[in-house]
């Protein structure tokens, strides 16, 4: 992916990569629950962390703004891309007049492109709608939820709305790097 988006801009992407076994270290979690008190694994887990803070402190003073993707793989048994902005199922599942509320907008990581965006699209435009990532994936031959084609996941359906690092490196809590996180299903990684 790092290569093709290469291919593509002529840039590369900032990549950080965990390579420690999940059983054994999962960078996707606070340090307690990551860690369970080891210092290997906290060092990993601050080490991991520091890397991701310094590439956006770069992208800021370079750029003005960023975007962390955080990708991670599902074995949900619904063969679709899950885009994770930190809204749940039920609040993915309001109209769209709820979902563009303040309230709502201010629980997203990626607030910053909501509230400062070229085409003054909403909250439920940035995420649903046909200038979606969802979409535009969806487009390409990779069903994704939310999407203007699936704008939610149903009441029986698993849905990964976005972790640890969605919360600590989006612009939830301010900034200018927004996070989205996505779940790859099996068709898709292999």
């Amino acid at each position: 992916l790092r290569e093709e988006i290469y291919n593509i801009t002529g840039c590369y992407p900032y990549t950080v990569i965990n390579l420690l076994h999940r059983k054994k270290f999962d960078a996707n979690r606070s340090i307690e629950t990551a860690a369970d008190g080891n210092t290997d694994v906290e060092e990993s887990w601050y080490t991991y962390h520091a890397f991701i803070d310094t590439a956006k402190a770069t992208i800021i003073e370079n750029y003005g703004r960023g975007l962390f993707l955080d990708m991670h793989g599902h074995a949900h048994d619904i063969e679709r891309i899950e885009l994770g902005y930190l809204f749940t199922r039920s609040e993915l599942q309001l109209s769209d007049e709820e979902l563009n509320t303040a309230d709502l907008i201010d629980e997203t990581a990626i607030k910053q492109l909501v509230t400062d965006n070229s085409g003054e699209l909403t909250c439920s435009e940035m995420i649903r709608s046909e200038h979606s990532l969802g979409e535009m994936l969806q487009v390409q031959g990779f069903p994704s939820v939310p999407s203007a084609a699936i704008p939610f996941p149903l009441d029986e359906e698993p849905y990964f709305n976005g972790g640890h690092n969605t919360v600590l490196h989006g612009s939830k809590n301010g900034g200018l790097v927004d996070a989205i996180q996505l779940e790859f299903n099996s068709d898709v990684r292999w």
